[in-house]
């Protein structure tokens, strides 16, 4: 959502909306080992690939939630065709060595971090792929994915 239609939904609803546009440019990804400050990327997504909490219910009525501990998940970067950082994870996974990535939102101080401890790469699907032609999408697999989502901090 745009800021400009932020301020159209706020005149409608009389309410003043507290929205800070997002900015690709405030986000930066790290790969590997000394870490490699990538460019030239136009997504970044990161998900669990398991349900991460889960209701139990006990006898007595009430239920508690238990935390999932198999933090597994997936990485996806989108970076566009030709871009210098390529090279970098190609030369990584020639190594065969699973690397780490880091991700982080400036805007947020810091608060809002990815963390893939071993993340190795896998094949893309190529529907995935066709869906967007300028981009090399690469999807790595992580062991152990932490997501903190982190607060958004105004400007």
């Amino acid at each position: 959502m745009s800021a400009a239609l932020a301020k159209i939904i706020g005149a409608f609803t009389g309410d003043i909306i507290a929205y800070l546009p997002y900015d690709i440019n405030d986000t930066k990804i790290f790969y590997g080992v000394p870490p490699v400050k990538m460019g030239g990327f136009d997504f970044v997504s990161a998900r669990h690939t398991n349900p991460q909490s889960q209701l139990v219910m006990s006898l007595g009525g009430g239920g508690v939630f238990v935390e999932n501990i198999n933090k597994a998940g997936v990485i996806e970067i989108g970076l566009l065709n030709g871009a210098l950082s390529a090279a970098a994870i190609q030369i990584m996974e020639l190594t065969g060595i699973p690397t780490p990535i880091t991700i982080t939102d400036l805007s947020s101080k810091g608060t809002s971090t990815v963390f893939g401890a071993a993340c190795k790469l896998i094949g893309t699907p190529e529907w995935r792929r066709d869906l967007q032609p300028s981009l090399t999408i690469y999807t790595f697999e992580c062991p152990n994915l932490l997501v903190s989502q982190g607060v958004r901090l105004p400007a």
